[in-house]
């Protein structure tokens, strides 16, 4: 079907600018992602376009995990790309079919091809699951003569239900009867879901075998089940199960049974024996990526869906023989056409290189002439000139340590050795010299071979040392400009020739905007103004980063765990890609805590400011503190001030009656004086009336002289302490003397029970004023009916004396009762209080060492208060 929905897209830019591609894809790295990005590179150098990878995350993940990382595939911008790869098999593993068909069609605004998963209306390469998986199931039944086979089954993506329906369709048609008890689900086999959750944090190799050991126990009885039910061989949809299954039967030692797998994993090849499997065609499929992107960028006609071949690699874990046992049977069939029984005279270069061809794929890259110096250094050794085979294989493998041509090497040599049997017919000297002569070229390229592999692995060290190094390096100081400078010597170092690296001008709150904090590239370092911030999609700031020469970039997030950073983007010049992450998370920790220390240094000087206003608070507060309990204090007086008067007036009033009755009598005594008809008697009742008046003037200024003792002290010292140490009952009832007409007021009634023994230490004028709030709080509460109001001061035990201001009144609500002691919180209406009273009350016990209770609800409200008893 051909693909029109974007031949409208039709390739109008400057033909003089060379075209740049991107890919989406996840940031792990394995051994399928260094084939795509190798097939992609490939495609890329072959068509001269420059190519961007953006490394992200999945785009659907447990817990958000993922979110930080998929935020670079918003940096994707028709203005920086020509054409976008999404690699949509590698970030949808958790996604739906819905959610994956939007995200990639998110992207119509550029030319879009998807990789692995078919997406509607999208042009999209995939592999062909179903006949891969069924030239393995026909290499089961028609090599090894397999007809009871059984199937695990993957979880629910298309392409593993194709692997099943090969399965079903195989057999069927070679008439073997399907019994489900041979088919399996993996997750029957094992928690395939818990192994998944391992793949979000560490490389796959290692999280597989993670999830086997926990899972053993359970694929144990699976697997005798099977066997119980006389299976001759096993086609797993991918190599995890394959090789789970292989565990198992060694654990229980039970009879190998023929295996294959699907996908061919770098593990499957390791194992022993090392697992047949179907490859899919990952490093192909990148390559045809890239030609069909450039020509949907050229308006061209492409087929909506393309599907590539898988192969079939045939190891021992099916039955059949080494590599290198088959390989020399298959180029025994291969050659029998072209070899015929004749002497060495007869045979020259051109026909022994064309020998060659026919058996083994010879790399583009060899020397022209190698097979005539081949054989040349061969025939030469044979008749007498000792070491010039030999020799000329060590002297070729000192220009190359290639792991591709130690392989053909290998092929090579096996075919000559069928080669040596035609070329020379006799058994006699030369055909000995000749075969001795491969055996030592055999010998010699497995120890190139093993050499190679050490000096693989010895430079996989170095290079995790100086990873290691790099980390340490950048890591131990926290000033940006000098671990700018030492991650890009770090970088260069390492081989990364270009690097861009950016932080997110807000990374808690958007993604939108960068700074551009590091650049560099094989000319040096590249000058960056101060406040160098742009739009995110751009990657680098204009005419920072020149599109038209030929690049490969990977695109890289920068955060730490949940916390975005920034993003990175480095020349693709590492040899191994894996480097990449490894190198990000390390720049991505140590950016972190540059941050962070930045972070808890702005909050250190804001707490030092913060400390400083705290203590300038403090001062005043302490200056405010005294006013504000006058303030109240006169707030209270003020509300009773008709008591005030009330309190003054009647006694003032008896005070006056009393005198000028005195006054009268006095008139009269002294009329008296020497008034014959006045008796002793008379004078006797004149002054005890005198006495009587003079008794109810002096009780009535008492009266008035103990109300105004009750004023003067709340009133008096209200700014300054004075500490002492005073009876409790006796200061109690000064505070109750000018609350009695308020009292009244209220229609409240007053009961008092007080121990006279008890002594306080403190300002009384503070006791005073915490008696007076609390029993015009009680008062308050009675309105407007009125209550009984009751105080009890009593000795509590061990020092402590227990004071406790009852009242019958409304009650307090549950919901409010943690807040009557906050500052300003009142019930009560605008301008009727000030929210101060409780909160005072509870500052004063505090400065008496004490503490305050309060038990409410409706119709009764208990204060208790506890404060430390004065010893005598």
């Amino acid at each position: 079907m051909i693909n029109n929905s974007e031949s409208a897209t039709v390739f109008k830019k400057n033909d003089s600018r060379r075209l740049t591609i991107g890919v989406l894809k996840s940031q792990m790295v394995d051994q399928r992602d260094i084939l795509m990005i190798e097939g992609l590179k490939q495609a890329a150098k072959e068509n001269d376009v420059n190519l961007i990878v953006y490394c992200g995350g999945m785009i659907v993940s447990p817990d958000d995990i993922d979110l930080q990382a998929i935020a670079i595939f918003d940096f994707v911008d028709k203005n920086r790309l020509d054409g976008l790869i999404i690699w949509t098999g590698n970030i949808n593993w958790h996604a739906s079919t819905e959610f994956t068909e939007r995200f990639v069609k998110k992207y119509n605004f550029l030319p879009v091809v998807s990789l692995e998963i078919k997406v509607d209306g999208i042009t999209s390469i995939l592999w062909d699951d179903y006949n891969g998986m069924r030239d393995a199931l026909i290499h089961l039944i028609e090599v090894h003569q397999c007809k009871r086979i059984g199937f695990v089954m993957g979880a629910s993506p298309s392409s593993l239900y194709q692997r099943y329906e090969a399965y079903i369709d195989t057999l069927t048609e070679y008439g073997i009867p399907i019994d489900m008890n041979l088919i399996i689900d993996q997750e029957t086999l094992y928690n395939y879901q818990n192994i998944i959750e391992y793949a979000v944090y560490m490389d796959r190799s290692i999280f597989v075998e993670q999830g086997i050991i926990e899972n053993f126990e359970k694929s144990i009885k699976v697997i005798e089940n099977l066997w119980e039910a006389d299976i001759e061989a096993l086609a797993c949809c991918n190599d995890l199960n394959a090789r789970t299954v292989y565990r198992v039967l060694k654990a229980r030692n039970l009879p190998i049974i023929p295996i294959v797998g699907f996908d061919d994993d770098p593990e499957s090849r390791a194992v022993s024996p090392a697992l047949t499997a179907v490859r899919p065609p990952i490093y192909e499929m990148g390559k045809r990526a890239v030609e069909v992107i450039i020509a949907k960028i050229k308006g061209l006609q492409t087929l909506e869906t393309e599907t590539l071949p898988c192969s079939l690699i045939v190891r021992q874990s099916c039955g059949c023989p080494c590599s290198s046992v088959r390989k020399e049977e298959i180029y025994k069939e291969r050659l029998q056409q072209y070899l015929v029984q004749s002497k060495s005279k007869n045979v020259n270069a051109a026909k022994f290189e064309k020998i060659i061809n026919s058996a083994v794929a010879v790399p583009d890259d060899i020397d022209a002439n190698w097979a005539e110096k081949l054989l040349k250094a061969l025939l030469n050794d044979v008749h007498g000139e000792s070491g010039a085979f030999t020799d000329y294989i060590k002297n070729f493998f000192v220009y190359t340590q290639n792991k591709k041509y130690i392989e053909f090497f290998q092929d090579i040599i096996l075919v000559m050795h069928i080669f040596v049997d035609f070329l020379i017919m006799d058994q006699g000297l030369e055909h000995y010299t000749a075969k001795k002569l491969l055996q030592q070229g055999t010998a010699l390229i497995a120890d190139m071979r093993v050499r190679l592999e050490m000096s693989k692995r010895l430079k996989q060290t170095q290079r995790h040392f100086d990873i290691v190094t790099f980390s340490q390096r950048i890591s131990n100081t926290y000033d940006i400009n000098e671990i700018l400078g030492k991650i890009a010597d770090g970088l260069r170092y390492l081989g990364v020739s270009s690097c861009y690296m950016s932080i997110y001008e807000n990374g808690d709150v958007s993604t939108d905007k960068a700074r551009l904090l590091l650049a560099y590239n094989e000319n040096g370092y590249i000058k960056i103004s101060q406040d160098c911030i742009y739009p995110s999609e751009r990657l680098v700031p204009e005419d920072v980063l020149t599109y038209d020469k030929s690049f490969n970039f990977v695109l890289r997030p920068l955060h730490f765990r949940k916390r975005n950073i920034g993003f990175i983007l480095l020349k693709d010049t590492l040899e191994d890609s894996s480097e990449y992450k490894r190198l990000t998370e390390v720049i991505s920790n140590t950016m972190y805590s540059v941050i962070l220390v930045d972070e808890l240094k702005s909050k250190a000087q804001e707490l030092i400011k913060i400390n400083s206003e705290l203590e300038s608070a403090y001062s005043l507060l302490k200056d405010n503190q005294q006013k504000l309990i006058s303030s109240e204090k006169m707030a209270s007086l003020g509300r009773l001030t008709a008591g005030i008067a009330h309190e003054m007036n009647t006694p003032l009033a008896a005070v006056s009656t009393s005198l000028k009755e005195f006054e009268e009598l006095l008139n009269e005594y002294y009329q008296s004086i020497g008034n014959p008809n006045v008796l002793p008697e008379d004078h006797r009742l004149i002054a005890k009336d005198m006495m009587k008046c003079l008794r109810l003037a002096i009780q009535a200024a008492e009266k008035s002289a103990g109300f105004i003792k009750g004023i003067k002290s709340q009133t008096s010292n209200m700014n300054t302490s004075n500490s002492q140490v005073f009876n409790a009952a006796d200061v109690t009832k000064d505070a109750l003397s000018i609350l009695d007409f308020a009292i009244r007021k209220g229609n409240c009634k007053l009961s008092t029970n007080f121990d006279n023994s008890i002594k306080i230490y403190g300002d009384p004028n503070r006791f005073v004023q915490m008696a007076t709030n609390l029993v015009i709080n009680s008062i308050d509460a009675c309105k407007p009916d009125g209550g009984n109001i009751s105080i009890v001061i009593e000795n509590y035990g061990d020092g402590i004396a227990k004071i406790t201001f009852q009242d019958t009144g409304c009650g307090i609500p549950d919901e409010i009762k943690e807040r009557i002691f906050d500052p300003m919180f009142t019930t009560k209406p605008f301008g009727e209080g000030t929210g101060l009273g409780l909160s005072i009350v509870h500052d004063l016990v505090n400065e008496f060492n004490g503490r305050i209770n309060v038990e409410s609800q409706k119709g009764l409200t208990s204060f208790f208060i506890f404060l430390p008893i004065k010893q005598e």
